[in-house]
């Protein structure tokens, strides 16, 4: 009799399964860009209960469990609570949810410690290849630099795949597994995610000639250091992107490059963000206003024709600037935590952490949940010859 080998790993990935090939193209169950389709976050949710049904139901097999992350989880929700104490009246409940649940899923379902195999991570990959063309139906194009906005298919799948495309080059440039490696360029180049470059660029530099030549991932304490440093330097760019961005074109002597250009179309966003800020005081500046705040905030003061044919509420694309609107200075610094707990538990896990930050300064990838939950994964994936993941350091036990 054949015996189906079952994980609680395999029935994460299975859930990670379903997005990809039955609901990101079918557009009547998922419209382009909407993230309160109830659809989408019932996945990843029923992901985390297989996990809790195979524990319970499996003692002889239990599941480790890492407080610390829940730990983390209780901080953010207090947080969440002081920032509502001085905006409950405006908050805009549909972007509060949708957050709140964003920032806490990952961290409940990967306290439990979790490995995954590379075939897992295989199969994840080959799901969203798959999908790309079930949901272009064959209408792309290689040409990396021109505009994405092909169609509304185009768009979706660059909206849904783009951060997800850069991470399946990491796994498989760090694994050396080079034939999947080129396959996953070519879906970078069919997504058409030109921030890709923004994340890898840094991530491979930093990773290969920082990282590794110092060891820095065998030196806890060395490691929460570098990587708090890189965090807040984009951390810092991000909150002022708009002087940063100056900053750079007059590095390059490209001061007739419209801003607006450069920032690819932002500025309506961060010019009304950005100010507003800084004239909410000192305690909004600190514990921000409120989960999903920073997206209705700008639906409801600015007018832009482009913008509303993508999504309500709208969408910062900058989330170092999101993440200082929401949640404050820190929750700014809380995320750190969070991106450090889920990914830094490998050295592959960080090289995806290098490879993610860099995506907030002109992206959304704080809402990308099913980004989160795959570069976790990846971050847990463990050759033959690994018998435990390192535990993040700094352990707030």
């Amino acid at each position: 009799m054949l015996k189906i080998r079952t994980s609680p790993e395999s029935f994460f990935v299975f859930v990670l399964f379903i997005p990809f090939l039955l609901v990101w193209h079918t557009a009547e169950i998922y419209k382009v860009m909407e993230f309160t389709k109830p659809l989408f976050y019932f996945l990843p949710v029923l992901g985390t209960l297989s996990v809790l049904a195979y524990n319970f139901y499996t003692p002889e097999n239990k599941l480790t469990l890492d407080t610390s992350y829940i730990q983390l989880a209780l901080v953010y929700v207090l947080l969440v609570c002081v920032s509502l104490l001085f905006n409950f009246n405006e908050i805009y409940w549909e972007t509060f949810f949708r957050d709140l649940l964003i920032f806490l899923l990952p961290l409940v379902f990967f306290c439990f410690k979790l490995h995954f195999t590379d075939w897992q991570f295989k199969a994840i990959f080959l799901a969203g290849f798959l999908c790309y063309f079930i949901w272009t139906r064959f209408k792309f194009s290689f040409v990396l630099l021109s505009s994405f906005l092909v169609s509304n298919f185009h768009f979706s799948v660059e909206y849904h795949f783009g951060c997800i495309a850069g991470l399946f080059i990491v796994y498989f440039l760090y694994k050396k597994q080079w034939l999947w490696l080129a396959a996953s360029v070519v879906f970078m180049l069919l997504v058409n995610k030109r921030a890709n470059i923004l994340g890898l660029f840094p991530a491979i530099v930093i990773f290969y000639l920082f990282v590794i030549p110092f060891k820095l991932h065998k030196k806890k304490i060395s490691l929460f250091i570098f990587l708090l440093i890189y965090y807040m330097t984009f951390w810092a760019i991000g909150t002022n992107i708009e002087a940063s961005a100056t900053f750079f074109l007059k590095l390059l002597g490209k001061e007739e490059i419209d801003l607006d250009y450069f920032l690819t179309g932002r500025m309506i966003l961060i010019t009304h963000l950005q100010p507003e800020i800084t004239e909410r005081g000192i305690v909004a500046y600190l514990f921000g206003n409120g989960p999903g705040q920073a997206d209705a905030y700008l639906w409801k003061t600015i007018s832009s024709p482009i913008y509303d044919k993508i999504a309500k509420p709208y969408l910062v694309h900058n989330d170092f600037l999101k993440l200082q609107f929401d949640v404050g200075l820190f929750g700014a610094v809380l995320y750190f935590f969070i991106c450090y707990y889920l990914y830094a538990c490998s050295p592959l896990g960080i090289f995806v952490f290098l490879y993610t930050i860099p995506l907030f300064l002109i992206d959304n990838t704080l809402i990308f949940l099913y980004n989160i939950l795959v570069g976790a994964v990846a971050a847990r994936v463990m050759d033959k010859d690994e018998h435990t993941l390192s535990s993040p350091p700094l352990s707030l036990h």
